[in-house]
């Protein structure tokens, strides 16, 4: 049985911002741009907020800013926002369960559906490995938010832990075309979704449309163990269906890659058996 990667485990490790267009930590935070969803006003309340927003810029007064944000909620526990912005805190400083339980606040106190909050709760949760509260969200995400793409690609992502591979498939696909309509489908993205749906080919045993769309992304994840791990195995499977060398040579090739990463099991390294070895 094929050893199957979770493709989230490397999302955070390798781009920060793979799952979805939510909350890229090298974001730059302004409050003239930020629509409150619990606005206030009080002016002290405002002050503090310009200072924490501001401090959430830089790398060393981040501590300060959630220590801010804290001071906020104190005053006010209504205020959504600032827990919100108390989770952004926590996930600058890796502080990753914690963060998820200010998101899930600030998503639970904001008075109508927020998707910078719900998208950052459902990312919050691949932090800590919540596969399945990540993927409730989404799918909240698409009934609150169906001409968004986010809820769609996170049902895309989750699918390569939770098994609806073919809903994944449909789900990419849609968030596709959504981030065309929004004039967001940059090639960072279109390379995260060929990636993807290679994985969901590969667990579907649909090898020829796996290696399709592990091609299409090989310049930008081509020396990742997800990639690797399962382009070997699709076209090693191709190579047993047709025997054409082609196959074989593709395999051989990945599977050197593949020895070289410290995280690659001999397990999965022995699966592989050729006629000419």
């Amino acid at each position: 049985m094929f050893c199957r990667f979770k493709i989230f485990v490397f999302i955070f490790l390798i781009t920060g911002t793979f799952i979805t267009k939510g909350q890229d930590i090298d974001d730059i935070y302004r409050i003239d741009s930020y629509k409150f969803a619990c606005p206030t006003s009080d002016e002290y309340l405002k002050q503090l907020y310009k200072v924490g927003i501001k401090s959430l810029n830089n790398d060393e007064h981040v501590n300060l800013a959630g220590k801010i944000f804290f001071q906020i909620i104190e005053k006010d526990k209504a205020l959504c926002d600032a827990y919100y912005f108390t989770g952004v805190s926590l996930t600058k400083q890796d502080k990753h369960k914690a963060a998820l339980t200010y998101y899930f606040y600030a998503d639970s106190l904001s008075s109508s559906p927020n998707l910078k909050f719900k998208e950052e709760l459902a990312e919050a949760a691949l932090r800590v490995s919540s596969v399945g509260l990540a993927r409730k969200e989404y799918e909240n995400i698409v009934e609150k938010f169906p001409n968004s793409p986010i809820g769609f690609y996170g049902i895309g992502l989750t699918a390569t832990s939770l098994g609806d591979y073919e809903r994944g498939i449909e789900c990419l696909e849609l968030a596709e075309q959504k981030f065309v309509q929004i004039n967001s489908l940059t090639e960072k993205r279109k390379s995260e979704v060929l990636l993807m749906k290679g994985i969901l080919y590969t667990q579907l045993k649909q090898y020829e449309e796996a290696v399709v769309s592990f091609e299409g992304c090989e310049d930008m994840f081509g020396q990742l163990l997800d990639y690797l791990a399962n382009y070997a195995w699709s076209t090693y499977n191709l190579y047993l269906q047709t025997h054409d060398v082609k196959w074989e040579e593709k395999c051989k090739a990945t599977l050197s890659k593949l020895r070289k990463l410290p995280t690659i099991t001999q397990e999965f390294l022995d699966k592989f058996t050729f006629k000419s070895e």
